[in-house]
């Protein structure tokens, strides 16, 4: 016994209860109760049900029940209703259960059956009504037709629980005849004939219904033409390679009417269905993945059509041209797979970065070799195989360059004084770029040392330099774009200018890689404006009385040098002056003979002068700071006697610089 209940109570457990309780599980009511349902309208014809109903109330998915309490002497405010009740038994002996609702109607979304209870109270005390209700989906319907020759339409109904879930269906020809038939016989497949006399296109229309349930659907129309050819020939009308050789895009077109397959093969080998298809017809494009790159592959398109529908149609095959590409130094080597069984060829166009570079009409030639290639840069190569006006489309493969090369020495660098020091700048060998580069610098003849790799920038601007004391010299290394590392160039100098006496001079060091030309000393104002200059050929030192250009005050000069390329390069700038030219007599005699009565001094390239005569005591006995006024001996007015006098003169030239002469000379009488 033991066993036995605990078999009852697993079962209850186990089992999902969906309908109305029987009578003798309905407890502390009465079955007087009286409900009218109507459906999806409160106009509708209603159902009266009396206590419990012993059938079943069909709707579908998405339906509208209205109810109402139409006991004797019921009591509006006390009833209510269960829309959704699933347990076994209904007992109000200690209160009701949960889920009561007062609302008088109810939408079903979930397909499955329910029990619809009734609950209130009269004079003759509590009432109770219950309505079994199945809810059913109703999907639209979903078939296939095609068309066949000789005005034939196959259709196809699938057995599909969630699509085709009806008990029966009705199938619409479109030309006014209609077919019946049970779900029992799903799939169904079935070839139709049309008269002469139905038009060429047909709206085929399949209905879904449920036995004994009003909830039906109906499929949308599909418009068939039935004047179809009894040949289907599909034609692929593009082929290409990509995922790195693995996948391939095949664009085709095929009949309206039937299913167009893909099928391939490896050359020399048996066409097999790939699985992949289309029934839509016109233009369509389908990608087959899970190749092999080592492998070449040739595809055809064919029309799969019904028996009895006509011959089935097969395109043209097209096969694949993998591609390799091998770099290597300055140049790229391209090379495909022949296109198989071609009489129909036309040609293989190699493209490059999406740019034709070549058309070969020789199918037995397999390679291109592109030179037009630099380092650092990378390349996309394709080609595209044309046979009889389609294109098979090799994958893309894009590499850059490898060399181990040492790239060409920079040869084209100059350095030239600027306002903040001295620049440096330089032109990479062929118009390339490089990934970085070195800087040399030596400082007045000295050693060379590398400039810190951060302050080295194209072009180099040094201020830890003093152009008006040294000349400085560089060189430039550079790393190309393939990695590899150039030699140092030759070595370019500043031009350090100065003047030594009535001259000036310049450090005969080139300033560039290329010959130097000529040199030119130029004048440049306080604003730093040319204003006059005078080529001096390949001179480093000039004297200042063989320019004609001025010099003057204020002015600063520089020396300018031109390349063979081109370039210019200046020097620091320096303020020029004459030598300051001053002769002093070593005697004089003031007899009146109108020869060398006066002590005065010649002076050449002095602004200011001061000289005071000294007698053989030290004392001052005679000053002028007028360069035309000499000492005519004479003292107080009275002549000085004869004997040696010493002088100082203090004399200021054109750049303001001063100087201080003394000496000693002797007075004749």
């Amino acid at each position: 016994m033991r066993i036995r209940i605990l078999f009852l109570i697993l079962g209850i457990a186990c089992k999902s209860w969906a309908q109305c309780p029987t009578p003798d599980k309905v407890l502390g009511t009465q079955q007087t109760g009286k409900l009218s349902i109507k459906i999806n309208s409160q106009m509708a014809t209603a159902k009266l049900v009396s206590g419990t109903a012993t059938d079943v109330i069909k709707i579908c998915r998405g339906n509208t029940l209205y109810v109402e309490d139409q006991s004797t002497n019921n009591n509006p405010s006390l009833s209510g209703y269960y829309f959704e009740y699933s347990n076994q038994a209904f007992d109000l002996r200690n209160g009701e259960p949960a889920g009561k609702v007062t609302s008088n109607s109810y939408i079903y979304n979930t397909p499955g059956t329910y029990a619809l209870i009734l609950t209130g109270s009269s004079l003759n005390g509590g009432h109770y009504a219950c309505q079994t209700v199945q809810v059913t989906d109703n999907p639209k319907p979903i078939f296939t037709a095609k068309s066949c020759s000789n005005r034939q339409v196959t259709i196809e109904i699938p057995q599909d629980a969630s699509k085709n879930p009806y008990d029966t269906f009705i199938i619409n020809w479109g030309d006014g005849t209609s077919e019946t038939l049970t779900k029992d016989k799903l799939p169904y497949t079935k070839t139709y004939t049309y008269t002469a006399s139905t038009p060429n296109t047909v709206n085929i229309i399949v209905s879904g219904g449920y036995t004994g349930s009003a909830c039906t659907n109906n499929s949308d129309p599909l418009s068939v033409n039935i004047n179809t050819p009894a040949t289907f020939t599909p034609a692929i009308t593009q082929l290409e390679l990509a995922n790195d050789k693995k996948a391939v895009t095949i664009q085709f077109v095929g009949s309206t009417a039937f299913n167009q397959n893909i099928y391939q093969k490896e050359v020399n080998g048996m066409y097999q269905a790939t699985g992949l298809g289309s029934g839509n017809g016109g233009a369509t494009s389908l990608t087959v993945n899970q190749l092999d790159p080592a492998k070449q592959y040739c595809f055809q398109v064919r029309t799969e059509v019904p028996a009895g529908c006509g011959n089935s149609g097969i395109s043209p095959e097209v096969c694949t041209i993998p591609l390799t590409v091998s770099a290597s130094s300055q140049k790229m080597d391209i090379n495909w797979k022949g296109y198989p069984n071609a009489p129909d060829f036309e040609s293989y166009t190699v493209y490059k970065d999406n740019k034709e570079v070549a058309v070969i009409t020789d199918i037995t030639k397999l390679s291109f070799t592109d030179p037009d290639v630099v380092c650092g840069k990378s390349y996309c190569y394709r080609v595209v195989a044309s046979v009889k006006g389609v294109e098979s489309i090799s994958d893309a493969i894009c590499k850059e360059i490898d060399s181990n090369d040492k790239p060409e020495s920079i040869s084209d660098l100059y350095t030239t004084v600027a306002k903040q020091g001295v620049l440096v700048d330089w032109s990479i060998p062929g118009g390339g770029e490089a990934l970085s580069e070195r800087i040399r610098k030596a400082n007045g003849g000295g050693n060379f040392q590398d400039i810190p790799a951060s302050q080295v920038k194209k072009p180099f601007a040094d201020s830890a330099v003093d152009v008006n004391r040294l000349s400085y010299c560089y060189q430039v290394a550079y790393q190309s774009a393939c990695r590899t590392n150039s030699d140092f160039s030759s070595s370019v100098c500043t031009i350090f200018a100065s003047q030594q006496d009535n001259y000036i001079q310049w450090t005969s060091a080139n300033p560039f890689t290329s010959d130097l030309v000529s040199y030119r000393v130029q004048v440049v104002d306080a604003q730093g404006t040319v204003v006059g200059s005078q080529n001096v050929g390949l001179q480093t030192k000039v004297s200042l009385t063989s320019l004609t250009i001025p010099i003057q005050s204020g002015y600063e000069y520089r020396i300018e040098a031109l390349s063979e390329s081109g370039r210019v390069s200046v020097s620091n700038t320096i303020p020029l002056f004459e030598s300051v030219r001053i002769y002093v007599p070593q005697a004089f005699s003031p007899n009146g003979d109108a020869q060398h009565d006066i002590f005065l001094p010649k002076m050449l390239n002095v602004t200011q002068m001061k000289m005071v005569i000294f007698d053989r005591w030290g004392n001052p006995i005679f000053s002028s700071e007028d360069m035309n006024r000499g000492w005519d001996g004479l003292v107080n007015g009275s002549p000085a006697p004869v004997g040696s006098y010493s002088y100082r003169v203090d004399i200021r030239n054109d750049a303001g610089n001063s100087f201080t002469k003394r000496g000693v000379f002797q007075l004749i009488r």
